[in-house]
């Protein structure tokens, strides 16, 4: 059920994109077409296309280099202000807000997620679910209510340490966030949640050498929001498998990169 209704939605809302995308490119296609094209024009268009190409990878290079630091502020509310003024200015985003809003239906559940999940890395868990009480769950598909799902998961984790509970709830914010097969690219839709899933395991003893394996690659490639609860769950196996050494170096990383992250505090 929650696959069919997770599926609809995101088709009804992506199609009327790409329709419009598909008009707007025939339009183009049709204005253009009777042209002459010289020479001129052509290093003009190549030049507009490189100048774009170079703004966009030195925009994702700043980005990148900025997320790497988005958990270091002393404050949950200084590193979300990190965070938003990373994607625009301050003022922008005063702009941005109610036009992504009406855009895209899922912004402020989004937002209040990713909101949340820093508040929580910070220890105030209060702070978190009052974040997420903004948001009227129930209006939305089960692939957004899994958001909430999620941060309930963590917060098991983190400050209840019932691990049982905690992958429990891992594996149904899962179930609400699958797809039907017809949406590609499902593995990493859902990766994620296969990787609470997994931290969960380890977290309730299963030393498993896979799940290991499969953590210590996505610590090597995933966003520093999750490298970070990723290190936590390694650096709790490593010391149950007596390997104090790569323990030390998930310590090291942790302290270094979200020092003011009480959750994560021995």
């Amino acid at each position: 059920m929650e696959e069919r209704k997770n599926t609809i939605y995101l088709l009804k809302w992506l199609i009327p994109w790409l329709i419009f995308d598909i008009i707007a490119l025939l339009l183009v296609a049709i204005i253009y077409t009777p042209l002459t094209i010289n020479n001129s024009e052509v290093i003009c268009c190549i030049s507009y296309i490189f100048v774009f190409c170079l703004f966009l990878g030195l925009s994702i290079f700043v980005g990148i280099k900025k997320q790497r630091r988005i958990l270091q502020p002393d404050s949950a509310q200084s590193s979300i202000y990190s965070f938003r003024n990373q994607m625009a200015p301050r003022l922008l985003m005063r702009i941005y807000d109610p036009i992504l809003s009406i855009l895209i239906p899922i912004w402020k559940p989004s937002q209040a997620y990713q909101n949340a999940l820093v508040y929580s890395y910070y220890g105030q868990y209060d702070t978190a679910r009052e974040e997420l009480l903004k948001i009227e769950w129930d209006k939305f598909p089960p692939f957004v209510q899994s958001y909430k799902k999620y941060i309930e998961a963590l917060h098991v984790y983190l400050e209840k340490k019932d691990f049982n509970l905690g992958l429990d709830l891992a594996k149904e914010a899962l179930r609400l966030h699958r797809y039907t097969s017809i949406i590609p690219g499902q593995k990493l839709l859902y990766s994620n949640y296969t990787t609470l899933i997994e931290i969960g395991q380890l977290l309730n003893g299963n030393l498993d050498g896979k799940i290991v394996i499969s953590l210590e690659k996505k610590i090597k490639r995933y966003p520093v929001l999750f490298k970070v609860l990723i290190a936590w769950a390694l650096e709790k196996a490593y010391n149950q498998m007596g390997k104090t050494e790569q323990a030390d170096q998930m310590r090291a990383y942790l302290n270094q990169t979200a020092p003011h992250c009480i959750a994560f505090a021995r």
